[in-house]
């Protein structure tokens, strides 16, 4: 799995697992919608134009049998009058945008069987449908083709929808070439606002280039007249060679992963084999399993890292350095690493110019006199504007210091700053009116319930000259934190947001990267009171094939070629309980930030 993360959004390339083949009945041949009530999903493939002319019709289906089973003649329910767009379920009824046999548009309401059917004749075309709060739908207008990044949207009743009094608001897309057809939304209170788009290169093109975009936009209370931006994509394109045309129709949330219904002709029958798929690869939870609200869900996808330039051993006093601690790249792309020793006196500052493939220089021996050690150096960020780094270290045991050491690129040590608590991880987070602003990591907090708390703790701080200013606000990242978890560095980047590795006591091979949005840190960063965070996407590392243990430390972004790098203690796996020893960089080849 390979993507891209710009200041704008993160984009996701999925592959996709064809599941249920939907057949064609009589004239009804194109998958147009799909919703989900309970274990039971219930579909509309609608009628194909006869001698140029639209009919009015469509076929609903229903199965709980859709993973891999075929839907026909047995799972059909009926033909309705209409030409259905999207679809939406409560417990008991059906919801479908569509057109009736006149040409009008609406909402169809109907129960499961097609029984009792009610037509809301509507002024406006809209094509996607589901339930946003209560009594409220969202509905999504059909796309206008000379302006296909601008996507309309309207939340309420069914009264409010029919007389134009509803919530609308906008959606742009930040790709405008790739969005030339819109079909479906899907709703989720935790996940937000799911898009589904299509690719065609004109309209004179009858079929697409099998490209398909889902957009999902953060879940909120959507204000009128509002502008909002997708912050993820997936991308899920099919064979050209064994599709002529596979479009996604409609979409679920199922079972934590997104399924679909695509409209499919494959190339060698050149028929249609239209399809219920999912994609694999990215899976969306809840934080809280038992709590349905706003900011209560992300999604989660396996990365991969391939290895770099080996941290070597070194030496100091004649006490061997062999733990990797924290990590930053300055402007000129230029890698700095720490390895310390086990009593919180020694430690090497590495540097190198080619952290994929060269094996860093020695630069600088810390902690032969007390005023130059950095302790256990944990985090590690860059300063750009006075061009120092900053080392946030700790003495492990009992009396525990911690302090910030300044080190210049040579290793001097400019300045030292005490902390009244150890911290973890240390990122640089800007200038401010008279100094800089970090982002400090508590390694525990203990009049917020320790370390077996299960939120992660961060502290504002500035310095400004000779002081540090502890801001009195805090803010707080729950991500259901268990004493199997292991806290590392911390890393912030202006355009792309926060990171922060967790590793694993029992699972020493795996890592979760976790991700906090820019715009959520910028907002606790800037307020007056302590806030609580979720993350919004985290990344799965999991090295048990090749590695006996895979410790991240810390992480920064290397400007020539876009890749995070990573810096840990790695024991690649021998055949022995303990493997062999391989501390190095490693490049996260799964996204490329731009």
């Amino acid at each position: 799995m390979a993507g891209t993360m710009s200041e704008k959004e993160l984009r996701i390339s999925c592959g996709i697992t064809l599941g249920a083949e939907v057949k064609s009945l009589s004239r009804n041949t194109n998958a147009s919608a799909m919703a989900l009530s309970g274990n039971t999903v219930y579909l509309a493939k609608a009628h194909a134009n006869e001698n140029g002319k639209m009919v009015y019709k469509s076929m609903i289906f229903k199965s709980s049998q859709f993973v891999s089973d075929t839907i026909g003649d047995n799972e059909k329910i009926s033909e309705i009058n209409y030409f259905v767009f999207g679809m939406a379920a409560t417990a008991d009824r059906l919801y479908c945008t569509c057109k009736d046999e006149t040409g009008d548009s609406g909402i169809l309401e109907m129960k499961f069987d097609t029984s009792g059917q009610k037509f809301t004749k509507l002024n406006t075309t809209y094509v996607g449908i589901d339930i946003y709060k209560n009594d409220e739908f969202i509905l999504m207008e059909e796309l206008n083709r000379a302006t296909p990044e601008t996507m309309k949207f309207i939340t309420g009743n069914l009264n409010e929808v029919q007389n134009g009094r509803g919530t609308k608001f906008t959606v742009i897309a930040n790709e405008a070439d790739e969005y030339q057809k819109a079909n479906d939304i899907h709703y989720d209170s935790n996940q937000g606002l799911f898009i589904l788009t299509n690719h065609y290169p004109d309209d004179t093109q009858k079929y697409s280039q099998c490209k398909n975009r889902i957009l999902l936009v953060k879940p909120g209370n959507y204000e009128n007249n509002k502008i909002y931006y997708p912050y993820a994509v997936f991308q899920a394109d099919q064979d050209t060679t064994a599709y002529k045309q596979f479009n996604f129709e409609g979409i679920i949330l199922y079972k934590n992963n997104i399924w679909v219904l695509s409209n499919a002709i494959e190339t060698s029958d050149k028929k249609e084999h239209d399809r219920i798929s999912y994609l694999p690869g990215v899976t969306f939870k809840k934080w809280n399993e038992n709590v349905s609200e706003e900011g209560n869900g992300y999604f989660s996808f396996n990365g991969s890292t391939k290895t770099g330039a080996v941290l070597p051993n070194k030496k100091v006093n004649n006490v061997s350095c062999p733990n990797v601690q924290g990590m930053a790249i300055d402007e000129n792309d230029i890698a700095y690493c720490l390895k310390c020793d086990g009593t919180n006196t020694y430690a090497v500052l590495l540097k190198t110019t080619t952290p994929e493939s060269v094996i860093p220089d020695v630069v600088a021996e810390l902690g032969k006199s007390a005023d130059s050690s950095v302790y256990h150096c944990n985090g590690m960020t860059y300063n750009p504007n006075d061009k120092n780094l900053y080392v946030c270290g700790y003495t492990m045991g009992n009396n525990v210091k911690s302090d910030i050491v300044v080190l210049s690129k040579t290793g001097k040590v400019k300045n030292r700053y005490h902390l009244s608590e150890p911290q973890y991880g240390i990122a640089y987070f800007g200038k401010s009116v008279k100094g800089y602003e970090f982002i400090l990591m508590n390694k525990w907090h203990e009049d917020e319930g320790g370390i077996e708390s299960e939120k992660i703790f961060f502290d504002k701080i500035e310095i400004k000259d000779d002081t540090v200013l502890v801001k009195p606000t805090k803010f707080y990242v729950e991500i259901g934190r268990t004493s199997d978890d292991v806290l590392q560095d911390i890393y912030y980047h202006e355009k792309y947001g926060m990171f922060f590795p967790v590793c694993s006591k029992s699972n020493k091979a795996r890592v979760v990267l976790y991700h906090i949005s820019n715009e959520s840190v910028k907002t606790v960063m800037e307020s007056d009171t302590s806030s609580t965070l979720k993350p919004d996407f985290a990344i799965i590392i999991n090295k048990s094939k090749n590695f006996v243990s895979y410790e991240t430390e810390s992480m920064d972004i290397e400007k020539k070629s876009g890749k995070m790098i990573i810096c840990g203690n790695f024991r690649v796996a021998d055949g022995s309980e303990k493997g062999t020893e391989k501390d190095s960089f490693q490049i996260f080849n799964t996204l490329t930030f731009v």
